[in-house]
């Protein structure tokens, strides 16, 4: 129960500094995104919870984390802010070219001071420390659907 509290303590945190900045949902969205994003790709230790690099607790615990764990550290800021958020499941080539799962989120935004109303995807995972280039900082896709 500790862990879970210290979690949701961290997430208040970050989510009542965003609130105190008075930014539009757009600009809360970014910072919720780049929050998300800014940990490393880091599987557990083997014989570890399968969950321990994909639950939002151990995430923010543990540090470490894959694709659904940052999926989910974004699905729940954008909880916290009233921002409608999903994480889907995908697929996705991994470095050798083979198919794998992933996960990344879908998210509604309508911002008047931006001009923006649709449902966007976005993939934190691939902003994260450790994949993230000069050329891929911000990755987002307007959903076809």
């Amino acid at each position: 129960m500790n862990e879970f509290l210290k979690a949701e303590t961290l997430l208040d945190k970050i989510v009542n500094f965003i609130r105190s900045k008075n930014l539009s949902q757009f600009e809360e969205f970014i910072v919720a995104y780049h929050f998300a994003s800014n940990r490393e790709y880091k599987f557990a230790p083997k014989n570890s919870p399968f969950q321990m690099c994909r639950s939002y607790v151990d995430v923010l615990n543990k540090g470490y984390c894959v694709c659904v764990g940052y999926a989910t550290v974004l699905k729940c800021l954008c909880d916290k802010l009233d921002i409608e958020c999903a994480v889907q499941g995908s697929l996705a080539k991994n470095k050798f070219g083979k198919i794998i799962n992933h996960a990344n989120n879908l998210v509604r935004l309508k911002d008047d001071k931006y001009h923006i109303d649709g449902i966007y995807y976005c993939d934190p995972r691939m902003d994260c420390l450790n994949f993230a280039n000069i050329k891929t900082r911000i990755t987002f896709g307007k959903s076809t659907h």
